[in-house]
Protein backbone atom coordinates (compact mmCIF):
# COMPACT_ATOMS: atom_id res chain seq x y z
CA UNK A 1 0.00 0.00 0.00
CA UNK A 2 1.16 3.47 -0.74
CA UNK A 3 -0.35 7.02 -0.11
CA UNK A 4 0.06 9.26 -2.99
CA UNK A 5 -0.70 13.02 -2.99
CA UNK A 6 -2.06 15.32 -5.82
CA UNK A 7 -3.32 18.88 -6.32
CA UNK A 8 -6.01 19.60 -8.48
CA UNK A 9 -5.79 23.10 -10.18
CA UNK A 10 -8.50 25.19 -11.19
CA UNK A 11 -6.19 27.10 -13.72
CA UNK A 12 -4.74 26.54 -17.14
CA UNK A 13 -1.64 24.44 -17.56
CA UNK A 14 0.83 27.23 -19.09
CA UNK A 15 -0.32 29.64 -16.76
CA UNK A 16 0.80 27.29 -13.85
CA UNK A 17 3.94 25.95 -15.20
CA UNK A 18 4.98 29.57 -15.26
CA UNK A 19 3.48 30.49 -12.18
CA UNK A 20 5.81 27.16 -10.71
CA UNK A 21 8.91 28.55 -12.40
CA UNK A 22 8.56 31.91 -11.02
CA UNK A 23 8.45 29.95 -7.25
CA UNK A 24 11.38 27.54 -8.37
CA UNK A 25 13.90 31.25 -9.07
CA UNK A 26 12.58 32.59 -6.05
CA UNK A 27 13.32 30.23 -4.06
CA UNK A 28 17.08 30.10 -5.23
CA UNK A 29 16.31 26.78 -6.93
CA UNK A 30 17.69 25.37 -10.45
CA UNK A 31 15.86 23.84 -12.97
CA UNK A 32 17.32 20.69 -14.32
CA UNK A 33 15.12 19.97 -16.66
CA UNK A 34 11.97 21.43 -18.39
CA UNK A 35 10.19 19.75 -20.95
CA UNK A 36 7.10 18.25 -22.71
CA UNK A 37 6.03 15.13 -23.21
CA UNK A 38 3.28 12.80 -23.25
CA UNK A 39 1.52 12.06 -19.75
CA UNK A 40 3.40 9.26 -17.72
CA UNK A 41 2.66 8.82 -14.31
CA UNK A 42 3.72 6.08 -12.16
CA UNK A 43 2.00 5.25 -8.28
CA UNK A 44 4.49 2.73 -8.05
CA UNK A 45 7.59 4.83 -8.31
CA UNK A 46 9.15 5.25 -4.79
CA UNK A 47 9.42 8.68 -3.23
CA UNK A 48 12.21 9.43 -0.98
CA UNK A 49 11.46 10.53 2.49
CA UNK A 50 13.40 13.88 2.97
CA UNK A 51 16.92 14.69 2.59
CA UNK A 52 16.39 14.52 -1.60
CA UNK A 53 18.54 17.25 -3.57
CA UNK A 54 16.05 16.46 -6.73
CA UNK A 55 12.67 16.83 -7.34
CA UNK A 56 10.70 15.86 -10.12
CA UNK A 57 7.20 17.32 -10.88
CA UNK A 58 4.60 16.32 -13.48
CA UNK A 59 1.84 18.64 -14.11
CA UNK A 60 -1.05 17.55 -16.62
CA UNK A 61 -4.22 18.10 -18.25
CA UNK A 62 -6.66 15.69 -17.66
CA UNK A 63 -8.54 14.79 -20.87
CA UNK A 64 -11.79 14.74 -18.32
CA UNK A 65 -11.27 18.63 -16.54
CA UNK A 66 -10.34 21.62 -17.93
CA UNK A 67 -7.93 22.10 -14.77
CA UNK A 68 -4.18 21.16 -13.89
CA UNK A 69 -2.60 18.17 -11.73
CA UNK A 70 -0.01 18.25 -9.82
CA UNK A 71 1.90 15.42 -8.87
CA UNK A 72 5.32 14.42 -8.15
CA UNK A 73 8.48 13.04 -5.79
CA UNK A 74 7.62 15.22 -2.51
CA UNK A 75 6.46 13.12 0.33
CA UNK A 76 4.53 15.90 1.17
CA UNK A 77 2.65 16.88 -1.67
CA UNK A 78 4.47 20.13 -2.47
CA UNK A 79 2.88 21.80 0.19
CA UNK A 80 4.68 24.81 0.02
CA UNK A 81 4.52 24.86 -3.66
CA UNK A 82 1.10 24.66 -3.85
CA UNK A 83 0.05 27.05 -0.96
CA UNK A 84 2.14 29.71 -2.81
CA UNK A 85 0.31 29.28 -6.11
CA UNK A 86 -2.91 29.86 -3.71
CA UNK A 87 -1.73 32.71 -1.39
CA UNK A 88 0.44 34.60 -4.56
CA UNK A 89 -1.03 33.49 -7.65
CA UNK A 90 -4.53 33.18 -6.27
CA UNK A 91 -5.06 29.53 -7.88
CA UNK A 92 -8.19 27.76 -6.35
CA UNK A 93 -7.13 24.15 -5.82
CA UNK A 94 -7.59 20.82 -4.04
CA UNK A 95 -5.04 19.08 -2.21
CA UNK A 96 -5.63 15.06 -2.11
CA UNK A 97 -4.00 11.89 -0.55
CA UNK A 98 -5.33 8.53 -1.49
CA UNK A 99 -4.04 5.41 -0.80
CA UNK A 100 -3.01 2.45 -3.89
CA UNK A 101 -3.17 -1.06 -3.14
CA UNK A 102 0.43 -1.20 -4.88
CA UNK A 103 3.58 -2.73 -3.43
CA UNK A 104 7.77 -1.63 -3.75
CA UNK A 105 10.07 -0.71 -1.61
CA UNK A 106 8.99 2.27 0.23
CA UNK A 107 8.47 2.12 4.27
CA UNK A 108 4.99 2.00 5.22
CA UNK A 109 3.64 5.18 6.53
CA UNK A 110 0.48 4.89 7.30
CA UNK A 111 -2.79 5.27 5.82
CA UNK A 112 -3.56 8.96 5.27
CA UNK A 113 -6.73 9.96 3.79
CA UNK A 114 -6.64 14.21 3.01
CA UNK A 115 -9.45 16.17 1.50
CA UNK A 116 -8.10 19.92 1.40
CA UNK A 117 -9.32 22.82 -0.76
CA UNK A 118 -8.00 26.16 -0.93
CA UNK A 119 -10.35 28.74 -2.23
CA UNK A 120 -8.49 31.87 -3.99
CA UNK A 121 -10.39 34.15 -1.55
CA UNK A 122 -7.91 32.54 1.41
CA UNK A 123 -10.59 30.24 2.92
CA UNK A 124 -9.76 26.41 3.41
CA UNK A 125 -11.63 23.03 4.04
CA UNK A 126 -9.58 20.65 5.72
CA UNK A 127 -10.84 17.13 6.55
CA UNK A 128 -8.42 14.30 6.98
CA UNK A 129 -7.81 11.44 8.75
CA UNK A 130 -4.52 9.59 9.41
CA UNK A 131 -2.18 6.83 11.46
CA UNK A 132 0.11 8.97 13.65
CA UNK A 133 0.77 5.86 16.61
CA UNK A 134 -3.87 5.82 16.76
CA UNK A 135 -6.27 7.07 13.98
CA UNK A 136 -6.75 10.90 14.30
CA UNK A 137 -9.52 12.85 12.95
CA UNK A 138 -8.87 15.90 11.87
CA UNK A 139 -11.00 18.75 9.85
CA UNK A 140 -11.08 22.95 9.94
CA UNK A 141 -13.39 25.10 7.61
CA UNK A 142 -17.13 25.07 6.97
CA UNK A 143 -18.06 21.93 5.04
CA UNK A 144 -19.05 21.90 1.00
CA UNK A 145 -22.49 20.99 0.11
CA UNK A 146 -21.27 17.69 -1.17
CA UNK A 147 -19.58 16.40 2.05
CA UNK A 148 -20.78 13.11 3.77
CA UNK A 149 -20.50 15.06 7.20
CA UNK A 150 -22.80 12.38 9.09
CA UNK A 151 -19.57 9.83 8.50
CA UNK A 152 -17.43 12.22 10.47
CA UNK A 153 -19.52 11.00 13.57
CA UNK A 154 -18.71 7.47 12.92
CA UNK A 155 -16.74 5.38 16.21
CA UNK A 156 -13.99 4.31 13.99
CA UNK A 157 -11.78 6.79 13.12
CA UNK A 158 -10.39 5.50 10.09
CA UNK A 159 -13.97 5.09 8.59
CA UNK A 160 -14.78 9.01 9.00
CA UNK A 161 -12.75 9.94 5.66
CA UNK A 162 -11.98 7.02 3.13
CA UNK A 163 -10.87 6.50 -0.27
CA UNK A 164 -13.98 6.34 -1.70
CA UNK A 165 -15.15 9.39 0.14
CA UNK A 166 -11.96 11.71 -1.08
CA UNK A 167 -12.63 10.66 -4.84
CA UNK A 168 -16.43 11.28 -4.68
CA UNK A 169 -15.27 14.98 -3.27
CA UNK A 170 -12.87 14.86 -6.08
CA UNK A 171 -15.77 14.65 -8.18
CA UNK A 172 -18.37 16.70 -7.05
CA UNK A 173 -15.77 19.59 -7.90
CA UNK A 174 -15.44 18.45 -10.86
CA UNK A 175 -11.75 15.69 -11.16
CA UNK A 176 -13.09 12.46 -11.32
CA UNK A 177 -10.03 10.22 -11.02
CA UNK A 178 -11.97 6.81 -11.33
CA UNK A 179 -12.42 7.96 -14.90
CA UNK A 180 -9.48 6.69 -17.22
CA UNK A 181 -9.31 9.96 -19.04
CA UNK A 182 -7.98 11.72 -15.73
CA UNK A 183 -4.77 10.25 -15.94
CA UNK A 184 -4.59 11.03 -19.96
CA UNK A 185 -4.26 14.19 -21.55
CA UNK A 186 -5.31 15.48 -25.56
CA UNK A 187 -1.36 17.58 -24.71
CA UNK A 188 1.97 16.80 -23.57
CA UNK A 189 2.45 17.25 -19.99
CA UNK A 190 5.29 19.65 -18.20
CA UNK A 191 8.19 17.55 -16.53
CA UNK A 192 10.21 20.05 -14.37
CA UNK A 193 13.22 18.39 -12.29
CA UNK A 194 14.77 20.91 -9.43
CA UNK A 195 17.90 21.25 -7.53
CA UNK A 196 17.13 22.14 -4.25
CA UNK A 197 20.12 23.30 -2.09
Amino acid sequence: MVNRKFTLINGNIEDVHAAILKIIKHWNQTVLENYLAPVDIHLEMVIPDGGRQIQNIVLWKPANVNGTVLFGTERDGFHSMTWVLNNTYKFELTRIALDFDIENDEPEYGMHHNFHHLYADGRERLVRVMWDDRWDFYEEGEPMPFEQTERYTERLRRKRLTNDMVLDYAKALGWDLRDPAFWMSERDAWYISVKCY
